[in-house]
């Protein structure tokens, strides 16, 4: 049985795939359904395909209508989904500004919105939880979920006297009802702007900021590294953890980042830059591997990036794509659009194809087969810096 949670812009829809009932559909007519999957037409067909046996039949479970009364707090859709006793949840932060009122800074009243389906009730529900107000712009504001937990982890920006950027972070749990907050942990600041977070399959929490990294338990919230990289960082693609084998030796994290080059006489292709960094509380040091230039124009404006376990893909403005193995980070594969729209999931060896038709979900070694007999598609191996 598979889960689907799809965020459209005025609501949200919970679908399930059974395996029971795609034998028993296999012969009949997909149109004798029903289903409202668009907020402008009403009903229209399943997301399945008459053409093709194999495509599962997605039935609709229930659907919540999406308030988007105040600001959103932007992060990657990967970062918004959690799991708790099988039950996907999909976490949206949102704020509003409170009026100054003779302060100098900006004060936000930050909210979560929780989606998800009851299983005993048998409907969509949602639940608006009030949060604390910090200080900042809705840009300063970012935050991650912690997957197959009830856990999320918020970081903003903190007023300092000496005029010092530096950043408060807290951990978020929700009751088994997910109708409240369990518990509140505030983590110790850390003396740089958090500009991006991403937790780790291993219980870790790393937090970019513009040349800094700082890395967490997330469990204890016990600071295990804390790094000025001494240079400008990208956007962060996908981090790949490799844990020390050996006593005395090391852990690796191997970070892909983005870069945009600026040249005003000619033009400069953006860049994937591979860095390994030691992790050490005491003595930590990186090295950057190499620079890949990317294969077209269309990755200039990123569409998305995540790190599904297996391969880290990014997706350009097209559809076009790149997978980098975690197995093997030499491995590059270009993917061309495929006019389909697939989506990934966060540390799920998945891929989602979306078509007018059909909505089917299969597994990276499938859909690797099926890719190599596709001409276009191209494997490079790099071994050398570009």
């Amino acid at each position: 049985m598979d889960v689907l949670i799809i965020v459209q812009e005025r609501t949200v829809s919970f679908w399930k795939s059974f395996k029971l009932i795609n034998v028993l559909t296999k012969s009949q007519n997909c149109e004798k359904y029903s289903h409202r999957i668009n907020n402008e037409d009403m009903y229209r067909p399943p997301y399945s395909s008459v053409m093709d046996d194999t495509s599962p039949q997605w039935l609709p479970l229930g659907e919540c209508r999406r308030l988007s009364a105040d600001m959103e707090i932007l992060t990657s859709y990967a970062n918004r989904i959690c799991i708790h006793n099988s039950i996907p949840i999909y976490v949206e932060m949102r704020c509003r500004e409170i009026p100054h009122e003779r302060r100098d800074c900006n004060l936000l009243s930050l909210y979560i919105n929780i989606y998800y389906f009851n299983d005993e009730d048998m409907v969509a529900k949602i639940h608006s939880i009030q949060l604390d107000a910090v200080q900042g712009l809705p840009a300063d504001v970012v935050y991650t979920t912690i997957t197959d937990s009830r856990y999320f982890i918020m970081s903003w920006p903190q007023q300092n006297i000496l005029g010092k950027p530096r950043s408060g972070l807290c951990k978020y749990s929700l009751t088994p009802n997910l109708d409240t907050l369990a518990s509140i942990r505030d983590f110790k600041h850390i003396k740089h702007c958090v500009r991006y977070l991403e937790c780790t399959t291993d219980d870790k929490l790393l937090g970019f900021g513009d040349t800094q990294l700082t890395i967490w338990d997330h469990r204890s919230g016990d600071v295990l590294m804390n790094y000025d990289f001494n240079m400008k960082l990208g956007r962060n693609l996908g981090s790949i953890y490799y844990p020390s084998l050996e006593i005395g030796q090391n852990s690796v994290l191997l970070l892909c980042q983005y870069k945009t080059k600026i040249s005003e006489n000619e033009y400069e292709p953006t860049e994937i830059i591979f860095i390994a960094c030691s992790v050490s509380h005491t003595n930590p040091s990186h090295r950057v591997l190499r620079h890949l230039k990317t294969p077209s124009k269309a990755f200039d404006a990123l569409e998305n990036a995540i790190n599904t376990g297996d391969y880290i893909v990014i997706t350009a403005k097209n559809d076009e794509e790149i997978w980098i193995n975690n197995s093997d980070a030499t491995t590059i594969t270009k993917v061309p659009p495929q006019y389909t729209r697939r989506f990934y999931a966060r540390g799920r060896s998945q891929i989602i194809e979306l078509t007018c038709k059909s909505l089917t979900v299969d597994s990276f070694s499938n859909h690797v087969l099926k890719l190599a007999a596709n001409p276009a598609v191209n494997e490079t191996k790099s071994n050398k810096e570009e």
